[in-house]
């Protein structure tokens, strides 16, 4: 199937049969069938990077090239928007939540860039409490050091662990 846009990430619901993938080009999260890959729907999120799906097994959590989150219902394919502050403390730059990774405990990880600053400088790692509504970043040691040109995120099978890192291996228990 010829979708158009850039398909940068994807999400595979097995229970569903049904891949979510992001599509930046043309703002939306494309849904195709997991059995012929044909398209089922287009669901409009603007510039989403990043996907995964939430502890609750039906509901998707998008990062994008904006200073917002948004979750989208698996089922009725709504879409809720969660903008979050900005962390950059430069001047004209916002902060970007791009990669997410839903953790066990509910709460989300989020790999996030300040729009024009340098990636070596601008590289944050962001927590995201969705039943509090609350955007928090935390202080580790060593995450993403100076020279970090970017930095990426997953998680383990069960979603207990996250693991980051540039060329170093960090990880985080969720509880």
């Amino acid at each position: 199937t010829y979708l158009g846009g850039a398909l940068l990430h994807g999400y595979y619901d097995e229970a569903r049969q049904l891949l979510f993938v992001t599509n930046v080009t043309l703002s939306e999260v494309d849904v195709l069938s997991g059995t012929d890959l044909s398209l089922v729907s287009r669901i409009s999120v603007p510039l989403p990077v990043g996907i995964d799906q939430m502890p609750d097994n039906r509901t998707l959590v998008v990062g994008t090239q904006t200073q917002t989150l948004y979750t989208v219902d698996e089922v009725t394919l709504a879409v809720t928007a969660h903008p979050g502050p900005n962390f950059s403390s430069v001047v004209g730059s916002t902060t970007q939540y791009q990669m997410p990774v839903a953790m066990a405990n509910g709460k989300v990880l989020i790999t996030a860039h300040d729009l024009f600053v340098q990636p070596s400088q601008g590289n944050r790692l962001i927590v995201w409490n969705p039943s509090t509504e609350s955007f928090t970043e935390p202080q580790i040691a060593g995450w993403c050091p100076t020279g970090c040109a970017s930095a990426t995120i997953a998680h383990s099978a069960d979603h207990k662990w996250a693991f980051s890192g540039p060329g170093m291996l960090y990880n985080s228990d969720s509880d």
